[in-house]
């Protein structure tokens, strides 16, 4: 795809187990057929925490596997609309008789000679929240910059990032998304 001038596109897996119901739902003029149920609003929750090359399970889908997960962490979070928290696994692969395992992920992360300095907002949905912060960035890697701030920033947050660099080798793009891992 690259050879093409495409863009790689990466996507992160989200699965909750539990019913739902199936319906069309609209008008004769624009109907579409869905699923609804709270475990379709907790899964959408889940999907808002994946990153791209990730599959994120909930508890309940994590009970229910009769098949050797190999899971590469646990988290619990706190979804809106959710009224307890929910504990998410990082699923590696799966053992046994499939023998299925994601590739690893040996990215080279660089240190960078001097700290690029920035300022940066954490997202609550898709809305900044309260403070904005000053960090730097210090080493960095094809999909990812480590941070470093006097603020302690939970696992999975999203944060608004702007370079505070000089004009001249300012990029296009003011901000860069990012999430916390």
């Amino acid at each position: 795809m690259e050879q093409m001038n495409f863009s790689i596109l990466e996507m992160g897996i989200e699965i909750n187990t539990g019913e739902a119901v199936a319906e069309n739902v609209g008008s004769q003029k624009r109907a579409q057929y869905t699923v609804v149920g709270s475990h379709v609003n907790l899964v959408a929750r889940i999907e808002s925490y994946t990153v791209g090359g990730k599959i994120l399970i909930s508890e309940n889908t994590c009970k229910d596997a009769n098949i050797d997960l190999q899971i590469a962490g646990q988290v619990q979070i706190e979804p809106k609309g959710i009224k307890h928290p929910v504990t998410i696994c990082e699923i590696h692969g799966i053992d046994g008789k499939y023998n299925l395992f994601l590739p690893q992920d040996d990215e080279i992360i660089v240190s960078l000679n001097q700290e690029l300095p920035v300022e940066y907002t954490i997202l609550q949905g898709k809305h900044t929240v309260g403070t904005e912060f000053i960090g730097a960035l210090i080493s960095l890697s094809e999909k990812g910059v480590q941070l470093q701030s006097p603020h302690s920033l939970k696992l999975l947050s999203n944060i608004k990032l702007k370079l505070l660099i000089e004009p001249k080798l300012a990029i296009e793009e003011e901000y860069i998304y990012a999430k916390v891992i």
